[in-house]
C-alpha cells in the first residue's frame, strides 16, 4: 500500500470537497490488501472486485446506513459497517477501510511555517507561463515592516521581514499582544 502524496490528498477529481466526494471516485489503492492475509488466501477476489462489491453493498443499504459519499461513510459506526458488509469484511477489515478513507480525505494539519514554505516552493519559479520575468519572490527580496519602536526595529534589523514568520516570545505582561 503506497502513501498518497499531498496533492493526491487534497485534489478531488470533480472539484467538490473531500467529504462530498463519491466513494466510487476513491483511489483503487484503498482497497488493495484490505482483506486479512489468512482470509485473502481463502477468498479468491481481486481488489477491483472487492471494491465493486463494497460500493454496491453500501449504496444498497437502507436508511442512515446508505453511503455513496465519504461523508455518509464516515458517519457509519464500525459495527453498522460490518453488518452492511458482512460476510465480505470482518470488523478489523472494516476499521482498516475507514482508516484508509479517512487518511486520503482528511485535512492534514500543518503549521504556518510549513504552509509558508510550501507556498513559496510552489511559487518559486520566477519565469511565468509566458516566459516573462516575474516580480521578485519573497526569497529574492525581503521588505521590512517597521514596528514603530526603534529599539525593536534595531533588533529585527529594520523591522519584521515580509514573506516570513516572526514569533514573538516572552514572559507574561511584557507587551507581546500590544506589539501584534
Amino acid at each position: 500500500l503506497s502513501t498518497p502524496t499531498m496533492e493526491q490528498q487534497i485534489t478531488v477529481g470533480n472539484g467538490t470537497s473531500a467529504s462530498h466526494r463519491l466513494l466510487s471516485d476513491l483511489p483503487s489503492y484503498i482497497f488493495e490488501d484490505l482483506l486479512s492475509p489468512h482470509r485473502a488466501i481463502n477468498i479468491q477476489m481481486t481488489s477491483n472486485d472487492l471494491r465493486q462489491q463494497i460500493l454496491s453493498k453500501l449504496s444498497l443499504a437502507e436508511g442512515n446506513d446508505k453511503a455513496e459519499t465519504v461523508r455518509e461513510l464516515l458517519k457509519i459506526s464500525d459495527t453498522a459497517l460490518m453488518r452492511i458488509l458482512d460476510p465480505l469484511l470482518t470488523i478489523s477489515e472494516c476499521r482498516r477501510l475507514m482508516t484508509r478513507v479517512h487518511g486520503v480525505c482528511a485535512v492534514h494539519p500543518c503549521s504556518a511555517l510549513q504552509f509558508s514554505r510550501s507556498t513559496r516552493s510552489s511559487n518559486h519559479n520566477p519565469v511565468g507561463d509566458t516566459g516573462e520575468q516575474q516580480p521578485h519572490s519573497p526569497r529574492q527580496f525581503s521588505a521590512k515592516i517597521s514596528t514603530g519602536l526603534s529599539t525593536i526595529d534595531n533588533y529585527l534589523y529594520g523591522g519584521f521581514a515580509t514573506g516570513s514568520i516572526t514569533e514573538v516570545v516572552g514572559r507574561a505582561g511584557v507587551g507581546k499582544t500590544h506589539l501584534a
